[in-house]
């Protein structure tokens, strides 16, 4: 695995709180109600709660198959030949400019599945549902599919399903709010497994997105908006979910929200998956499963949603980005996009999402990039291999913090016309890793270093920048997919007005380039830099 590497301390120069957050005493110090519970259901004890009050329901489950039209499948490798068919699935290195294999040429394009796995399952979708014992009104749904017959080696096992949850008749009486969420790979009595032995590369549910879109293509590049106009991913769950031991581990699988609150959903949902199997090739046969867990009610509850913000790609076609690591040199680069949130919303709990095998940190900033000192010389493009600009990481981290103190400088004058002060607004947390039996470390969720909530004002603009390079040295020369996204759960700054259950960040000058509705009708094929 990962040799730990020590941590850059240069961002707490920029907090006004430098916290783990792991006990109450943190939230406490927020001046938002809110925000405080929020901060809460955030910690070890409330993330307990959610999952032993998931276990209780779940005990007195009796799934059954479930019938209908719903469709759903295993991925196969006839995939691969008939999406290079169909639509001609290419990509060019960025960096060089040679055709990729076939096995790099995944993202958005084809399943990330494909090329990598070994054996696909015909499993068995079953459901059940059970009132919550703890909360009138409510009931919790469980969804499991399988088995994924595995015997270790990196062996993908993917899925996806059409209405997800089975909330569509629901949808027809009335409304559904949804008030927990969680994902796991499990055994067939429902023992969760953490990573190791199985890692969750990615699992969406969504009606912005289907199996369609993100694999088979049957509309090219296109996002849908919902009934209530979100668009992005309302729930998902990935590889850096699970916290250290210590603060929770795979009780941070499931997210309850604080009491009153629930995401409002409008539309049937697709839900798609890959999961690994992590353990040494040749290991015993493991009969793995999926399990999707939902709390809802029809109770009204307070309007939140979710935000997503991510740094767009170097390629055509991707949500990622790809970057270039070499054995001879420490490759390191800075990977940056001024962005806008076109809602007026308090963000109260954010969260990151990377590849932290290849990242060092990352930062949020209310600026633009030029009081960055992004978008000129050295910095001018959005993806900037550090090494060939002749820049060290910590001199560019350096430059970036001097020009934000300047920046500050500027509003403090009495002649200036700033709508509001620049300031560093989260960045990821350092300490984030797990110690593994036998030596290595792996990658865990822990709540990123964030003043405090972060009130948008309808188009304000802010900065996401990712520092980028390998935490342990490379065996061989490799191109590596890399995600950087801001996550977080948003009220409307008037409680008394609905709220889409989810929302996205957009980069501004793409934005400026293709506008929102060209976006919306191109997805990521124009989405990128």
């Amino acid at each position: 695995m990962l040799s730990k590497q020590a941590p850059s301390a240069l961002v707490a120069e920029t907090l006004d709180v430098d916290h783990m957050l792991g006990g109450d005493y943190y939230c406490a110090t927020l001046a938002d109600g809110v925000s405080q519970e929020f901060c809460r259901a955030e910690l070890p004890r409330g993330r307990r709660q959610a999952r032993t009050a998931a276990q209780a329901a779940r005990a007195s489950c009796k799934f059954a198959t479930r019938m209908g039209s719903e469709f759903f499948f295993a991925w196969h490798p006839g995939h691969v030949a008939a999406g290079v068919e169909e639509h001609g699935w290419t990509a060019t290195d960025p960096w060089d400019g040679k055709e990729l294999p076939l096995s790099m040429t995944h993202g958005l394009l084809i399943p990330k599945s494909i090329g990598f796995m070994t054996t696909y399952a015909n499993g068995t979708l079953e459901v059940c549902e059970v009132p919550d014992p703890s909360v009138e009104g409510s009931s919790w749904i469980f969804e499991r599919f399988g088995p994924f017959p595995g015997r270790g080696g990196g062996q993908w096992q993917s899925a996806a399903w059409d209405d997800a949850g089975k909330f569509e008749s629901k949808l027809h009486l009335g409304d559904v709010y949804i008030t927990a969420f969680g994902f796991s790979p499990t055994l067939s009595d429902g023992t969760i497994l953490g990573s190791p032995p199985s890692h969750i590369h990615h699992m969406h549910v969504t009606a912005s997105q289907g199996a369609q879109f993100q694999y088979l293509r049957k509309e090219l590049f296109a996002f849908q908006y919902t009934k209530d106009g979100s668009i992005g991913v309302p729930f998902d769950v990935h590889g850096d979910r699970q916290c250290q031991k210590d603060l929770g581990g795979t009780d941070c699988l499931i997210r309850g929200f604080p009491t009153g609150f629930g995401q409002r959903i409008t539309d049937k949902m697709w839900t798609f998956y890959d999961l690994i199997d992590e353990r040494p090739k040749n290991s015993p046969l493991m009969n793995a499963y999926s399990e999707h867990t939902y709390r809802w009610s029809r109770s009204v509850q307070r309007y939140m949603g979710r935000f997503v913000s991510m740094i767009p790609s170097n390629l055509g076609g991707h949500d990622d980005y790809l970057l270039r690591f070499e054995v001879t040199s420490n490759q390191e680069y800075l990977v940056w996009s001024e962005m806008a949130f076109l809602r007026n919303a308090t963000l109260h709990q954010a969260f990151w999402h990377t590849h932290h095998d290849f990242t060092v940190d990352a930062w949020a900033i209310s600026a633009t990039a030029r009081q960055l000192g992004l978008g000129k010389g050295v910095y001018s493009k959005h993806h900037v291999s550090l090494n060939d600009a002749g820049v060290s990481m910590r001199s560019a981290m350096v430059t970036v913090l001097d020009n934000l103190a300047a920046a500050q400088e500027e509003c403090r004058a009495p002649t200036a016309k700033c709508t509001s002060m620049p300031r560093a607004r989260c960045t990821l947390q350092h300490d984030r890793w797990d110690s593994l039996e036998g030596g290595g470390i792996v990658e865990r969720y822990h709540a990123p270093r964030c003043n405090e909530p972060w009130a948008f004002k309808e188009g304000e603009v802010y900065t996401l920048l990712a520092w980028h390079k390998a935490i342990a040295p490379v065996a061989a020369s490799k191109l590596v997919w890399m995600h950087t996204t801001l996550y977080g759960l948003y009220t409307e700054a008037d409680p008394t007005q609905p709220t889409q259950s989810h929302d996205i960040g957009l980069s501004s000058d793409l934005i400026a380039e293709h506008g929102v509705a060209g976006f919306m009708k191109s997805g990521f094929e124009v989405w990128h830099y």
